[in-house]
């Protein structure tokens, strides 16, 4: 298999993602931790969720000794908006952390937006939510980003902004560089 995508996704919206792009380019998906024979992948698709700052499974998948693709895209998918310069920004230095270097110039980077359900979340991480809630509701409304301003909204609250549609022009340039 010459091209794969892989996918992290801790409560779906990647996983819609994957799979939708998969529907539509006839390209296998497989899940991160069963993603572990990578020979011959030429091309790497990776559409991770974003949690406290990382790509849930790409440190992992980026571990596998057979990680050697010519190209890889990497899809990142978040509740914050991605369309604000501050949150690709943010978005990009935690990257940047995760991904060695040589990895990381290699790499074409997009950002779509996800989905939270409180209701839906691990304990430990409705607790994690908590604390951030409590430290970002201190802090003075001036100094707040507008991804701490979208937090506060809809901190508690049932929220999917899972467009299928912006997979499009990623879609796009993806087929025209394979």
């Amino acid at each position: 298999m010459e091209t794969q995508i892989i996918y992290g996704s801790q409560y779906g919206a990647a996983k819609r993602y994957a799979h939708r792009m998969a529907e539509r380019t006839g390209i296998p998906m497989i899940p991160y931790d069963k993603a572990e024979d990578l020979t011959g992948c030429s091309t790497i698709i990776y559409i991770g969720g974003l949690y406290a700052g990382g790509v849930l499974g790409l440190a992992r998948t980026m571990r596998n000794p057979n990680f050697k693709p010519k190209r890889w895209f990497l899809i990142t998918v978040g509740v914050s908006d991605p369309q604000d310069e501050e949150t690709r920004r943010a978005i990009r230095e935690q990257l940047q952390k995760q991904i060695p270097q040589e990895w990381f110039s290699k790499a074409q980077i997009f950002h779509l937006r996800g989905a939270l359900d409180y209701e839906a979340l691990k304990p430990s991480h409705r607790i994690l939510m908590s604390l951030l809630y409590h430290r970002t509701k201190k802090q003075d409304a001036e100094t707040l980003s507008a991804e701490d301003r979208a937090f506060l909204e809809t901190y508690q609250k049932k929220v999917d902004f899972v467009d299928l549609n912006q997979l499009e022009p990623i879609l796009e340039q993806i087929q025209n560089e394979l």
